[in-house]
């Protein structure tokens, strides 16, 4: 049944229970195309020409002809329905297996413990802000022995700038950091995964320095 199909016999059904004049959909544009549309549209029209003149009904014998090929296919859609409905009552009812609202449970539990790369990558940095909250301190708070030097009025702005986007990043946390992460380039965000890498490969040791 194609689409246009459907919009007639919708029309149709809407033209019966409201009691409208069938014929007007003799006009419809479909039924030029659609023969099994023109047919069931006479065997509706001779129904309710029967429903109309009972309990003394008069037809013709085409309307006869029409209205007996309608009682036939219902029939024929009623059948269908018992047998199907006999198909249904021998397949009893359904029941799920043992243990499988379990093994679902078990498989969320461990695809939710999974460490996401958002996680890895917010670990990476944590050794960085350690080591520049460290560099900060050293600036603000100089050894007695260099009195003699002057003490800057106030930390380089890199430096703040760097510290602000650390702490924000560690106070994210779940779906805020992951939509933080995800408005990232793809250049960015490999290179917090490379630095990452790299922090997992030195067992999250900072490179010592020579001096």
């Amino acid at each position: 049944m194609s689409s246009s199909c459907s919009v007639f016999r919708g029309a149709l059904e809407q033209a019966l229970a409201s009691r409208s004049e069938l014929s007007l959909l003799a006009f419809h544009a479909h039924l030029a195309d659609c023969a099994d549309c023109r047919t069931l549209l006479e065997e509706e029209r001779a129904l309710d020409l029967l429903l109309a003149q009972w309990p003394k009904p008069a037809f013709d014998d085409a309307r006869i002809g029409q209205l007996l090929l309608r009682l036939a296919r219902e029939r024929t859609q009623e059948r269908e329905h018992v047998l199907l409905d006999g198909l249904l009552d021998r397949a009893g009812a359904v029941t799920a297996p043992a243990g499988l609202a379990q093994r679902v449970l078990a498989g969320l539990a461990s695809e939710r413990s999974r460490p996401s790369p958002v996680r890895r990558v917010l670990r990476a940095w944590q050794p960085l802000a350690a080591a520049a909250a460290l560099v900060l301190s050293l600036l603000l708070w100089r050894p007695w022995g260099s009195a003699g030097k002057p003490i800057p009025q106030a930390p380089p702005s890199e430096l703040l700038s760097m510290l602000d986007l650390l702490e924000s990043l560690e106070l994210l946390q779940g779906s805020e950091l992951d939509l933080l992460l995800s408005e990232l380039p793809d250049d960015e965000l490999e290179l917090l995964q490379y630095s990452d890498g790299e922090s997992s490969g030195n067992g999250g040791e900072a490179p010592r320095s020579n001096g």
